[in-house]
């Protein structure tokens, strides 16, 4: 009788646990299905983001990175595809997707740096003539630095390079006089580099008291 009421017992318990790990199994599935599609939205995100800094500032990334993201999205449709979508996979696509993101910040690091080192040191000392509305400016710039992956960012950065490229040429600054100023911000600048070019640039836009010299 013991035996009988004991058996009965297991048998239940058993029916229990195969329930538990249906019900976990249904939401391990239903958890990898949720973060499959936050993970395709990230992937669609990235392809246009992509594209929009290519369409608007002309950025681009290596050819290894693009082969990376096309992978990936292979590897996500062919699971979707499936009559029940791959964990490991989805696991694999995440990881690929993080380390592409991280990947492209740093290529549009060198990509803002090469477009505006020299454009920003210009600014720094035309600040001296107009602070309020190039300090802004900066500041924008400044915001524009990093990868978000929004098209607002990439945008802003194409603003505010025009807006740099009309005040510098607002000013009637040739060559010659940007690379004395250049000179001034590092540094470097010597009584040789202040020609009469340069001279009459000064006098032209009354700036003269503005400029300081001084010895080593």
């Amino acid at each position: 009788m013991l035996n009988k009421i004991i058996n009965k017992q297991v048998i239940t318990l058993k029916m229990i646990n195969s329930k538990v790990e249906e019900k976990n199994n249904f939401e391990k599935q239903k958890n990898t299905n949720k973060e499959t599609k936050r993970i395709v939205n990230q992937l669609s995100g990235l392809i246009d983001a992509l594209y929009d800094a290519n369409q608007i500032l002309d950025f681009t990334v290596d050819e290894k990175m693009f082969d990376e993201l096309f992978k990936t999205n292979r590897d996500l449709l062919d699971t979707i595809n499936t009559t029940q979508i791959d964990e490991n996979v989805v696991i694999n696509c995440r990881n690929s997707i993080n380390s592409i993101t991280k990947e492209i910040k740093e290529q549009w690091q060198f990509f803002y740096s090469k477009k505006t080192t020299d454009m920003l040191k210009t600014l720094r000392f035309l600040k001296n003539f107009n602070k309020q509305n190039i300090g802004a400016l900066e500041q924008q710039f400044a915001e524009a630095k990093n990868w978000t992956g929004n098209k607002e960012t990439v945008l802003l950065l194409k603003e505010s390079m025009e807006q740099a490229n009309d005040i510098i040429d607002n000013l009637n600054m040739n060559e010659t006089v940007t690379d004395f100023f250049k000179k001034m911000n590092n540094g470097t600048a010597t009584l040789v580099d202040l020609n009469e070019e340069v001279l009459a640039w000064i006098d032209e836009k009354n700036v003269k008291y503005k400029i300081k010299l001084k010895f080593e």
